[in-house]
């Protein structure tokens, strides 16, 4: 619905590989991205209104490892998934050669394929917007562990959606 608008841009991990493939003016991609960074805070202290007793009990839905899960693990689930992710959209959203029309329900059927598979190790964040928001606002309001392994949340989706983009472009050489 967001599409015709800002090509719904609502993931940074996406943003940067479309900025550096250079699919979207880096000026825009920035803008993009402060964007759906205050979405994210906006977002979780919507959250935290609605339902207070979340602040503490789940960090507001923060992407946090599973227990006994390394930060090395999270590292490689986190760029697996977001690599799958944007791989599925440069590949259907940004090629013009795909089937048209079909694009949000490979992209919907990824992200919840990476839920199942990511998301009791990692959360399956792949979106750091998505995990900011919660992190900072639960660090806020004092809760411990708030911003654990937080910066793997953004290193792990930007590299595997920068690798995506690389391997798309590989893929799809005469195409995108």
């Amino acid at each position: 619905s967001f599409g015709h608008v800002s090509g719904a841009h609502f993931n940074p991990a996406v943003t940067i590989p479309m900025i550096y493939r250079k699919q979207i003016d880096t000026q825009n991609g920035i803008a993009y991205i402060f964007s759906q960074l205050a979405a994210g805070v906006v977002a979780a202290i919507t959250h935290a209104l609605i339902l207070p007793s979340s602040i503490t009990s789940n960090h507001l839905g923060s992407n946090l490892p599973g227990v006994g899960i390394s930060d090395a693990t999270v590292l490689i689930v986190e760029i697996i998934l977001t690599f799958f992710l944007v791989l599925v959209i440069f590949n259907t959203a940004v090629n013009k050669k795909a089937t048209a029309g079909w694009h949000g329900f490979a992209i919907g059927m990824i992200i919840v394929i990476d839920i199942l598979a990511g998301g009791p190790i990692t959360g399956a964040s792949m979106n750091p917007a998505r995990s900011f928001g919660p992190a900072i606002i639960s660090y806020i309001y004092g809760v411990e562990g708030a911003l654990q392994s937080h910066h793997i949340y953004w290193i792990a989706p930007i590299i595997g959606g920068l690798i995506a983009s690389v391997t798309a472009k590989i893929i799809n050489e005469d195409k995108i």
